[in-house]
């Protein structure tokens, strides 16, 4: 199994680092898709770590509330269950479609990652390390958000409007900050702006000492209430975040300093003060827009990480048993 993961992750590399030949490039990911279904393949669902939450509850619909809330309650999962549904002759295979489907739209969603240009090759590869087993095996609402929001931030950053990017509010409810966020214009924030963002943020966080208030957060801390205890690594990977702010603030200040990033960021502090949990699941929303934002020009930095990036075989490995609960 090892095996085939660590060959994923070497072919996903070099897939990049040959994407100015596209013959090479093409053959490379065909080959990467191929491995990336074996290793699926190999992995029961059964043992993924959101498996069970999914398969008793998650996704069920009310039909007797009226049609505009029925917009707030996630119907894309509803109804992937029940075109899923029509296939299957019971709900284990039902759910054998479901995962595999969602496996399929995020290596999808990789791929695309892979072949962009103007995006350098340590940010696609940090990005798919981390990211590839939650979105491909484990969250099954949440990956199509994830993807609609990183591909709209993609072109936000480029001072385009991808407006199927806002669908990510019928996956999943969180994705309405980020999309909220992105309204804004991507330029440098003015003091009048920080002050209302700093003063909104602060609300949020005593708002959300308040029963009434903290039940509006609940698509958040669900996760916390089942096997997604906070623990010592949601606090390693706060404080990674922030490491990887500074970095890139003195790399390319106008990255971060901007109405979007400054907005993303903010949020991301105040959930962690209210749930590590919940900052983990809405920072990859944050870590998104870093990721794509664009790079003009290979420095030294950029080369020593891009050859750095074989580094992170072993994390790769990690995040698979992370995402798994026993292999």
């Amino acid at each position: 199994m090892y095996f085939f993961i660590v060959l994923q992750l070497f072919l996903y590399i070099f897939s990049i680092k040959l994407l100015k030949h596209k013959p090479l490039f093409v053959a490379l990911t065909i080959l990467h898709l191929i491995v990336c279904f074996i290793v699926r393949d190999m992995t029961p669902f059964s043992i993924n770590a959101d498996y069970d939450a999914y398969y008793y509850g998650y996704g069920d619909l009310d039909f007797s509330t009226p049609w505009f809330l029925r917009l707030f309650r996630e119907p894309y999962f509803y109804y992937l269950k029940s075109i899923a549904g029509l296939f299957a002759f019971d709900k284990k295979e039902m759910f054998n479609y479901i995962y595999y489907f969602n496996f399929s739209i995020s290596a999808l969603f990789f791929i695309w990652l892979a072949q962009l240009k103007d995006v350098a090759l340590w940010k696609k590869v940090i990005f798919y390390v981390i990211y590839y087993f939650l979105f491909s095996f484990t969250v099954l609402r949440n990956s199509p958000a994830y993807i609609l929001v990183t591909i709209l931030f993609y072109y936000l950053q480029r001072d385009k409007r991808w407006y199927w990017g806002y669908l990510a509010f019928f996956a999943h409810i969180s994705s309405i900050i980020a999309l909220g966020v992105s309204v804004f214009k991507n330029k440098k924030p003015t003091f009048k702006f920080l002050i209302y963002a700093i003063s909104a943020c602060v609300l949020i966080f005593v708002f959300s000492k308040i029963p009434i208030f903290s039940a509006l957060l609940f698509k958040f801390d669900a996760y916390s209430t089942l096997a997604r205890k906070a623990s010592i690594s949601h606090i390693v990977f706060f404080l990674a975040f922030n490491c990887a702010t500074i970095f890139v603030y003195f790399k390319n200040r106008k990255i971060v300093f901007n109405n979007v990033y400054i907005l993303l960021y903010l949020i991301c502090v105040v959930l962690f003060t209210i749930n590590p949990v919940m900052f983990f699941r809405f920072s990859i929303y944050a870590i998104s827009y870093l990721i794509t934002s664009p790079t003009e020009k290979l420095t030294s930095i950029d080369k020593i990480l891009n050859n750095a990036v074989f580094l992170l075989f072993f994390y790769f490995i990690y995040t698979f048993n992370a995402n798994n609960i026993t292999i």
